[in-house]
C-alpha cells in the first residue's frame, strides 16, 4: 500500500498526517507521497516534508503519468532497499554463526546492490580486517569517510585498519 495527502486538507493537513504516519510503527515504512502546488512558498512546503522522510512529493499540475512514475520509481528503490538490508542482515546472522565466507558474500551482495549503504561498508571492512586484508577495509572506510566525515566508529576502523596493516603513523592520526 501507499498513502497519497495533499498538503492542504479540510480534516488535516498533509504534512501533519506524514508525521503522525512516520511516528506510528504500524505506518512508518507505508510508502508517503505529498501533492502540493508550485508557489515558491510551496517549495518551502516540500523541504519541510522532505525533514520528515516523505517518499516522493508531486507539484500541481501534474499528470496520471507523472503520478504513476513517480509511484514506479518509490516502489523499485523501496525493493532494493529490502534486498540490500535482507543481504546486510543475512551477512550479520552469518557473522554470528562463524560463516565468515558467506558473511562476506552476503555484503558484497549488498555492496552491489547500493555500493552507498553504510551498514554493508562498514560490516564488509570488518570481516575484510578478520580475513586479514586490512588494506582492503582502509580502502572501504575511506570511501564510507567521505560519505560521513565526522563518523568517529568509521574512523576508529580505520585506525585499527591501519595498524593491522602497519601503518602506525596514519593509525594514530586516525586515532587522534
Amino acid at each position: 500500500g501507499m498513502i497519497i495527502a495533499d498538503w492542504e486538507m479540510p480534516q488535516v493537513k498533509g504534512i501533519e498526517l506524514l508525521d503522525l504516519c512516520k511516528r506510528t510503527k504500524a505506518l512508518a515504512d507505508v510508502p508517503f507521497f505529498i501533492i502540493t502546488s508550485q508557489a515558491s512558498i510551496e517549495r518551502m512546503k516540500v523541504m519541510k516534508a522532505a525533514s520528515l522522510h516523505v517518499d516522493n512529493y508531486l507539484l500541481k499540475p501534474f499528470t496520471m503519468r507523472d503520478l504513476k512514475d513517480r509511484i514506479d520509481r518509490t516502489f523499485t528503490k523501496l525493493r532494493a532497499e529490502r534486498e540490500v538490508n535482507a543481504s546486510v542482515d543475512k551477512g550479520f546472522d552469518d557473522l554470528e554463526r562463524w560463516r565468515s565466507k558467506a558473511a562476506l558474500m552476503a555484503f558484497k551482495k549488498a555492496l552491489k546492490l547500493d555500493p552507498d549503504d553504510s551498514n554493508a561498508i562498514e560490516a564488509q571492512a570488518e570481516v575484510d580486517m578478520d580475513a586479514g586484508n586490512p588494506a582492503v577495509a582502509v580502502a572501504l572506510l575511506t570511501r564510507e569517510l567521505k560519505a560521513t566525515p565526522m563518523d568517529v566508529n568509521v574512523l576508529i576502523s580505520r585506525g585499527i585498519a591501519y595498524a593491522r596493516s602497519g601503518d602506525d603513523t596514519r593509525a594514530e592520526r586516525d586515532y587522534a
